[in-house]
């Protein structure tokens, strides 16, 4: 020993957070932090109808965890929300009848503090309850978050014991899918986990994602995290928190899509992809068109923002031929694989319209109260939204018999997510 006192020094803070990061975008974050820097320009864009339709789902499933009355917040009409519903609540009647759980609490908002990895629970401001006031930059101060708090809700949870009769923090999320395809829900799970474990102290935290479609829920993706995975998880997130000043170049992926990257359109790597795409595009053509200007130039003068309109017109020709490559070398080769590990194909999907000129067919959808929806070629929404969907059904088979129904055979494109040999199949409910 050479007598010098070892003098440890702490580490330093990290930088403020990005109001609006939230618990939802764990995944996101943990694959690319650039959109998470306070200067990033993020997609200034009204929500998109799955979006709005999820928001929708979550109150109305909190107000009947709460209440038992949820139906009511759900616009009338809206016929797939309506079925999302009826499959979440009846999920939600069979989980509260295990006789494991104690003081099941729903849409509760948390806050974890990178800065000394402590959380807590926070309290709805009033006239604000179950909305994202947390991730507002005027709300935060006015109602005591600290600039290293990561805010976000858990959408259900509850104190319980395992089946050996150990204390237990069960967890929740669900996610409403309008599409057959879903991503995991791992990052977010463990993030709120360990919200939830560091806010009511018990280190044992069983974290579940309940993907809810119109015909089925499964919840089979579940995460057991003792101890020894909420310190990992809590370094993970430290370590997140300071990546936005040491690595600030982005990443591009499949997740910038996947994952609703909120500044995509901002992104430096998308820039530059756009300007690499122009410049394939042949000089002669160019000469032709009003003057070149960079991609990320603002449109400030009448020639930036003329070159705008000729880019944006260039680039989506430049995406539909490479969107053809792609699709010819999946079909080549059995399928692409992004890096969410997801494999892009074309699948052989099958449409049926009514063909209102064969004989009878006009008379069938006229006698289940069809008037409105006749017209050369009607379509299945307008019958729906006519008569409903039951009889719109039951017109459907009619013309089926009477070969009035014009098929058509296509493939569609698009990643999925390939299903795990061994994986039970999920059991479909009524609904």
């Amino acid at each position: 020993m050479s007598g010098l006192e070892l003098i440890t020094v702490p580490p330093a803070p990290p930088p403020p957070l990005r109001p609006d990061v939230t618990f939802s975008y764990a995944a996101l974050a943990f694959l690319c932090s650039w959109w998470m820097q306070i200067d990033a320009q993020w997609i200034e864009d009204e929500e998109s109808e799955s979006s709005q339709g999820g928001t929708l789902l979550h109150h109305a499933m909190s107000s009947f965890s709460t209440c038992g009355k949820g139906k009511e917040l759900l616009p009338e009409g809206e016929t797939t929300l309506h079925a999302l519903y009826v499959q979440a609540k009846l999920w939600l009647v069979e989980r509260r009848g295990t006789g494991r759980l104690i003081g099941l609490r729903s849409e509760k908002a948390f806050a974890y503090d990178l800065a000394t990895r402590t959380a807590r629970e926070l309290v709805d401001p009033p006239g604000l309850e179950g909305t994202r006031w947390y991730a507002d930059k005027e709300l935060r101060p006015l109602h005591g978050i600290k600039p290293t708090e990561w805010c976000g809700r858990v959408d259900l949870w509850a104190w319980g014991t395992d089946a050996a009769g150990n204390s237990v923090l069960y967890l929740w999320d669900y996610k409403f899918h309008f599409q057959p395809d879903h991503l995991d829900a791992r990052a977010q799970l463990e993030v709120g986990a360990l919200a939830l474990s560091r806010a009511l102290g018990i280190t044992r935290v069983i974290a579940t994602a309940v993907h809810v479609w119109e015909d089925r829920v499964d919840d089979k993706e579940v995460y057991e995290l003792g101890p020894a995975d909420l310190n990992r998880i809590a370094n993970e997130v430290d370590a997140l928190a300071r990546r936005p000043a040491n690595d600030p170049q982005p990443l591009d992926g499949a997740h910038c899509k996947a994952r609703y990257c909120p500044a995509r359109a901002s992104c430096p790597t998308t820039r530059a992809a756009a300007e690499d795409g122009i410049n394939l595009i042949p000089a002669e053509r160019l000469a032709k068109l009003p003057p070149r200007r960079p991609v990320g130039e603002p449109a400030t003068t009448n020639d930036a923002a003329a070159w705008k309109l000729v880019a944006a017109d260039l680039l989506e020709e430049l995406a539909k031929a490479m969107r053809a490559e792609g699709r010819a070398y999946a079909d080549a080769n059995g399928g692409i694989v992004d890096s969410e590990g997801r494999v892009f194909s074309g699948q052989p999907q099958t449409t049926e319209k009514p063909d209102l000129t064969v004989p009878g067919a006009v008379d069938v959808v006229l006698a289940h109260g069809g008037d409105f929806a006749i017209k050369e070629v009607t379509t299945w929404t307008a019958l729906e939204d006519e008569i409903g969907k039951p009889l719109a059904l039951k017109v459907r088979e009619e013309l089926r018999k009477l070969n009035a129904l014009n098929v058509s055979t296509f493939p569609v494109y698009k990643a999925r997510t390939p299903k795990v040999e061994g994986a039970k199949t999920s059991r479909k409910r009524a609904s």
